[in-house]
């Protein structure tokens, strides 16, 4: 059954939940009318695509400084970009291997924004920039990538970097590097407290759509919103963490586990790279799950002039009683100025290529603990994946009845829209306001709807988000959603307020005149 999908603005509510808004003046959204959906993204029990913990594409070094739009990582997430080029089998007197094809080339551009807000009573009040005297946060970064094994290891194909992004629309630009043709996810993630960490807790936004990537494709006008909490007393954004940017400076962030005063441990130790790599090094600990970092230190790494390079780095300030933790590490491999999910990671080792996670963390001091930067698969040879856990994208899936008929009982031309709001409605709204109000949407026309029982519903949302799932029928098609008589259904148990985690979920909605 064919759906419209809407190219809209996206945001990211980060820690304010069940809280209603004035609904923002009518948009004009961009509208997408591609049915294209990612595969596997099956039910509740799915991994959303898994999108923060996967694969380690992390070697590209596309060397970008991401300036406000010319792409970086057209070569991101060593994708096997070079495997046609040298004689592998295919070329020579009677080669018996199969030629492996060139890697196709894409472009896709668009633009960022970032809007502010803060908890005012509980209530999440919009910030005109014009109240604040200079952007309050780091850089962006962006990113497109796909799942090819569709096991949750996410391999990054382009990626760009916004350096100094300010108020308004901040262009992107990235060179997408594939095997062959494909669909691409894209989403940005600020930097909201300034200590060059993408770190999971920061603020994200997502482009719903999914990119579909041919050779020599121009994919323009990707919209990307990102809203960001202000903190008017000193951090920007609500991630935990000081400032922590110098490369002799351990950072402290959330401070899980006591209170300041107490955080005085010391985790220590070297930290090998098995590639001649000179620049900044992070090691940090993280959840069980993968989720933080909750204390981290960048400091130094100078490569031996040959295949491999070494630090040494020291948190100082850890808390204790914090239990079982991994201990994790990373590089800017693609030298864009960010520690971000498409960088070169690593991990605590008690013998060579061997991980030690978890580490655990009670009264004393945690001296030795050797860093090795990549972790190789003995068997496969492959990278393993030790990024920060982070979850771009989730599905809301199911279907949508009108009470127990069919919906030929609904006025002849009705139309309904399934939504994942960023707030709750507390009214009637127009078609247009819903749409340039949500994180996705699909409609159904009375085409899809006539002579049907049931529709399926399809949405991509942000991860670990707070949103309302709602479906209104438009029966008097007069443009107005949420009118007393017209069937309404909503998700969850709270007027459909749903917390998003990292997996998918399924909602069946039933729609009725309330």
């Amino acid at each position: 059954m064919s759906y419209t999908r809407g190219a809209f603005l996206l945001v990211l509510l980060c820690g304010c939940k069940n809280v209603e808004l004035d609904w923002p003046g009518d948009g004009k959204p961009s509208v997408d009318t591609g049915d294209s959906v990612p595969d596997g993204e099956d039910g509740a029990t799915d991994s959303a695509g898994d999108d923060g913990d996967g694969g380690d594409g992390s070697d590209g070094e596309d060397g970008s400084d991401g300036e406000d739009g010319t792409g970086s990582g057209s070569d991101a997430g060593g994708s096997g970009d070079d495997a046609g080029d040298g004689d592998d089998g295919s070329g020579g007197s009677g080669g018996t291997g199969t030629e492996v094809p060139d890697p196709i080339t894409a472009t896709v551009s668009g633009t960022v924004t970032v809007e502010m807000y803060q908890v005012v009573e509980g209530e999440a009040v919009e910030l005109d920039s014009s109240e604040v005297d200079s952007f309050p946060y780091g850089a962006i970064f962006v990113g497109g990538y796909d799942d090819p094994a569709d096991d949750g290891r996410e391999v990054f194909r382009g990626t760009d970097t916004v350096d100094t992004p300010g108020f308004g629309p901040n262009p992107f630009e990235m060179t997408v590097t594939m095997d062959d043709d494909g669909e691409l996810r894209v989403y940005a993630s600020l930097d909201a407290n300034g200590n060059t960490i993408i770190e999971s807790s920061e603020p994200l936004g997502v482009w719903p759509s999914m990119a579909e990537i041919s050779d020599g494709a121009i994919i323009t006008d990707v919209e990307i919103t990102i809203l960001a909490e202000y903190d008017p007393d000193g951090s920007g954004g609500d991630s935990g963490g000081s400032d922590g940017g110098g490369s002799d400076g351990s950072g402290g962030s959330s401070g899980s586990g006591g209170s300041d005063e107490d955080c005085n441990l010391v985790v220590s130790g070297p930290a090998t790279v098995g590639s001649d790599y000179t620049g900044r090094g992070l090691a940090m600990l993280a959840n069980i799950d993968g989720t933080g970092p909750i204390h981290y230190d960048i400091f130094d790494i100078t490569g031996d002039g040959a295949s491999s390079a070494s630090g040494d780095y020291a948190m100082t300030d850890v808390c204790p009683s914090l239990g079982s933790v991994q201990l994790l590490g990373s590089i800017d491999s693609n030298d864009n100025g960010l520690f971000d999910p498409d960088d070169t990671s690593g991990a605590y080792v008690v013998a060579p290529d061997t991980n030690g996670n978890p580490i655990y963390v009670d009264t004393a001091d945690l001296t030795d603990y050797e860093l090795q930067i990549p972790i190789l698969n003995a068997t496969t040879g492959e990278e393993e994946d030790n990024r920060i856990e982070l979850v771009p994208f989730v599905v809301l899936s199911g279907t949508v009845r009108y009470g127990t008929g069919t919906f030929d009982d609904l006025d002849p031309g009705t139309s309904i829209y399934v939504t994942a709001l960023k707030y709750r409605p507390n009214t009637s709204v127009s078609t247009s306001s819903v749409i340039s109000n949500s994180f996705d949407y699909n409609e159904f026309t009375w085409a899809d709807l006539t002579g049907q029982s049931e529709v399926s519903y399809f949405l991509m949302v942000p991860g670990n988000a707070d949103l309302y799932l709602w479906a209104y029928a438009d029966t008097d098609l007069d443009g107005t959603l949420n009118e007393t008589a017209e069937p309404v259904a909503s998700g969850g148990a709270d007027m459909g307020y749903i917390a998003t985690g990292s997996t998918n979920e399924v909602y069946d909605l039933i729609m009725g005149v309330p």
